[in-house]
């Protein structure tokens, strides 16, 4: 809905800010509902390590979070509804499954989500977040099983 809205051109400031808000409260119950995981669980150690948004943070790790999920994840049918989320990203930007957190990464990018370094995480922030994250009470609920290596490895893609 909201790649729809904000990749149209005729589309009024007052209309995308609306449709961005309904899908802000439906992600937030979505959220509610089935619980964090990964990108909450490094977006807080992160958002207390600096000044970036919340938001911002969680924005920019959820492909990668994506990724390391699909990767990692043991059981069949939390992997199916990875793949899931994964290709309907893939139709809504009109590339193969395996291009789908590529394309969601740079439609972000153009659209003013930076890196984690744009946002201003410092590079040393990485590792303590990564340490921070492990006990985190959002990775709880993360499909996959994660190591420290594993979160560091993803905070330095986004970076």
């Amino acid at each position: 809905m909201i790649f729809r809205s904000a990749s149209t051109s005729s589309c009024g400031k007052q209309r995308l800010i609306s449709v961005t808000a309904w899908v802000s409260l439906c992600g937030g119950l979505a959220l509610a509902n089935a619980g964090l995981g990964v990108v909450h669980g490094l977006a807080g150690p992160l958002g207390g390590l600096c000044d970036a948004p919340h938001g911002a943070l969680c924005g920019t790790l959820l492909p990668y979070g994506l990724e390391m999920n699909i990767e990692n994840v043991t059981s069949e049918e939390r992997l199916s509804r990875l793949e899931e989320i994964r290709d309907v990203l893939a139709r809504s930007f009109s590339v193969p499954s395996g291009q789908a957190f590529k394309a969601l990464i740079d439609w972000s990018h153009r659209h003013g989500l930076g890196t984690l370094r744009e946002l201003g995480v410092p590079y040393d922030a990485l590792e303590v977040a990564a340490e921070a994250a492990l006990n985190a009470s959002s990775m709880r609920a993360n499909p996959a099983k994660l190591n420290q290596s594993q979160l560091l490895s993803l905070l330095h893609k986004a970076w």
